[in-house]
């Protein structure tokens, strides 16, 4: 259970670490919970959109996760401050019931057989 929970945890901060990286300032000016929502989608479309072209020329494997990974660590110590600012000033209880969400998901999954 552990380790899945750590998995998850890993692939959803590497797909948002990769949302980050889109310029938002483009189309809003603050953060807001519904920017970390849109760059996990964000991400999620540039991680499959990456290993679509990269398996064109390379078996998919350690070294395009590696690369993902990098960008998705990027994308976190880029935006870190304006992450940080937002969740500041946010209502705990917000955060709380995502995370009591997930994991009622996954222990409800795990408990199924699909995962």
């Amino acid at each position: 259970m552990l380790e899945i929970f750590i998995l998850t945890s890993g692939y959803l901060l590497l797909v948002i670490g990769l949302g980050l990286l889109f310029r938002w300032s483009l189309f809003r000016y603050a953060p807001s919970y519904n920017y970390l929502i849109s760059s996990f989608w964000v991400g999620f479309a540039l991680a499959i959109a990456f290993l679509q072209v990269w398996q064109i020329f390379w078996p998919v494997g350690m070294a395009s996760f590696l690369i993902l990974a990098a960008a998705g660590l990027c994308g976190w110590l880029l935006s870190w401050k304006k992450v940080r600012e937002w969740l500041g000033g946010q209502n705990r209880t917000i955060a709380m019931a995502f995370l009591a969400c997930a994991a009622f998901l996954i222990i409800f999954l795990k408990q199924s057989g699909h995962i």
